[in-house]
């Protein structure tokens, strides 16, 4: 906002026009429902052949209305699945962590422990053991 430039325009148009294209779509909050925040999260390994990097991945639910989602490549190289499965791991608790303080400034307190859902044994037993990670 401090220095607009072409670009930034161009890209306000794009989204615009995908905005007014999308009027008619929504998402169905059902009333007297209790907020439940569910997430489910991923890694692929190494995946991409030309740097070896991996891909996080994960969504976040609200009944049955994704809230959040997101997926990009990890910064770095992971030496194992469970370094990957990991690191999309934390990078899912932060935001799950920011989704439970945006719900309870906008709507109500959030009640028991979001459940992190991963799907590499290994890596769950790193974050149930962190002192793993020292050696």
């Amino acid at each position: 906002m401090a220095e607009p430039r072409k670009p930034h325009l161009m890209e306000t148009r794009n989204i615009l026009k995908n905005v007014k294209s999308t009027s008619d779509m929504g998402l169905l909050y059902e009333r007297d429902t209790s907020f439940i925040l569910q997430e489910y999260s991923d890694a692929d390994y190494g995946k991409d052949s030309d740097d070896r990097k991996s891909t996080s991945g994960y969504v976040f639910t609200c009944g049955s209305v994704s809230i959040s989602w997101y997926g990009k490549k990890q910064d770095s190289v992971s030496v194992s699945t469970t370094k990957a499965e990991y690191k999309t791991s934390a990078l899912t608790a932060r935001e799950a962590i920011w989704l439970r303080r945006l719900v309870e400034d906008v709507y109500e307190e959030v009640r028991g422990p979001t459940l992190l859902r991963g799907d590499n044994e290994s890596a769950l037993k790193l974050v149930n053991n962190p002192q793993t990670l020292q050696n």
